[in-house]
């Protein structure tokens, strides 16, 4: 049952891809400040990405059989599944820290939203701020790998 879940999760189909292109998109203009990205835009950015994975052997692209151009799947290589991914991993750990940091931020300020019925101007302590954003997002954290430890077993 894992082995068929794990398979399950490695496949993405193309309109997945493609609803993941906006994300892509905000991520690409979050992190414009971090990384230096070539200008020809983030489709051709995406599909030489895509290229060198698949040439260093370390994602697998089926391609439709009447139009090559079209990407059918995109998953872990067999050679990269072998190896304990490795190079997949490499390029996680590199790229994570930075999404980690743009999501505690962006959940420490879901946490400054005013109530409904709270009007005027409102202050706060920057350090219990602080202490209670860290808190909210660790809670959060742990929520959510619960949630997915009881989607595995």
């Amino acid at each position: 049952m894992t082995s068929m879940i794990k398979f399950t999760f490695s496949r993405r189909l193309v309109d997945i891809m493609r609803l993941e292109m906006i994300y892509v998109a905000n991520m690409c203009q979050l992190f414009r400040g971090e990384f230096i990205f070539p200008t020809e835009g983030l489709d051709v950015n995406l599909a030489k990405t895509l290229r060198d994975l698949e040439s260093d052997n370390v994602i697998k692209i089926t391609r439709n059989a009447d139009d090559p151009n079209k990407v059918e799947f995109v998953e872990l290589s067999d050679a990269e599944r072998e190896c304990g991914r490795e190079n997949f991993d490499f390029y996680c750990f590199l790229i994570w820290p930075f999404i980690e940091a743009s999501w505690l931020g962006a959940m420490s300020l879901l946490m400054l939203t005013p109530l409904v019925d709270q009007m005027g101007e409102i202050w706060l302590d920057s350090k219990k701020v602080q202490d209670r954003a860290q808190l909210v997002c660790l809670n959060i954290h742990m929520l959510y790998q619960r949630t997915e430890l009881l989607k595995i077993s």
